[in-house]
């Protein structure tokens, strides 16, 4: 069970409204509209009063993150904001280091034929950047591989890739395979114990959320080193 700073995380999560457990689209809908409906939504609101507690939930993230960052002796010297949801969390991380706003990069994204694509103003990345990247949530990792391979076509390193809550749907393997280790704060199983253990949801909203991670990973390596891509 968790416990300390990450069950304050997982309190803010449900408090500001950044998880609810309504039957919605994913990112990975864009390139599977065959998915299942996922049952549990990870998404920071925009507006509201529970939207009031995001600036806490920022804060705590930069903090975890940087801790872990040095626990772990994560080498880097730029901070990458996947946005939208990951800009005021990867600028809470960044602002904790000397070299702030300079260590902090942020990317836009715009859709284009149902893929997010990004793009970084020029002479910001160089084959002499070694990039942190901070993002939100993933689920299967599609759109963290199409980030990296922007990111790469520049020069830079990226050997790391922090992330909020891994929703355990193949994106770490799938980072792993393209050469990067993906660190979770928290992951969906321990998001969903914890709201069990405080009675936040019920059992029955557990197991449903728990059978559908089972029942949709998103990539997979098969038997013979070839990858199963849904």
């Amino acid at each position: 069970m968790i416990s300390g700073r990450r069950a304050i995380l997982a309190e803010l999560y449900y408090k500001s409204g950044s998880v609810s457990f309504e039957p919605r689209r994913l990112s990975a809908h864009q390139t599977d509209p065959d998915l299942p409906l996922s049952p549990f939504y990870l998404h920071y609101p925009e507006h509201g009063r529970r939207a009031l507690l995001l600036p806490a939930l920022h804060h705590l993230v930069g903090r975890l993150f940087y801790e872990d960052a040095r626990e772990k002796e994560l080498t880097f010297d730029r901070i990458g904001a996947v946005p939208k949801g990951a800009q005021p969390l990867a600028r809470a991380h960044a602002r904790r280091y000397d070299g702030y706003p300079d260590n902090l990069i942020t990317f836009q994204k715009a859709v284009v034929e149902d893929e997010n694509e990004y793009d970084v103003d020029d002479g910001i990345l160089n084959n002499r950047t070694t990039l942190l990247v901070n993002e939100d949530h993933t689920s299967g990792g599609h759109n963290a591989v199409r980030f990296l391979d922007v990111v790469r076509w520049y020069g830079a390193t990226v050997t790391d890739y922090q992330i909020v809550v891994d929703r355990q749907q193949g994106g770490r393997e799938r980072l792993a395979a393209a050469g990067v280790q993906m660190h979770g704060l928290i992951t969906a199983t321990e998001l969903l114990d914890y709201y069990v253990h405080v009675e936040h949801i019920d059992m029955a909203t557990a197991d449903r959320c728990m059978t559908y991670i089972a029942d949709n990973q998103l990539w997979a390596p098969t038997a013979g080193g070839a990858v199963d891509i849904r």
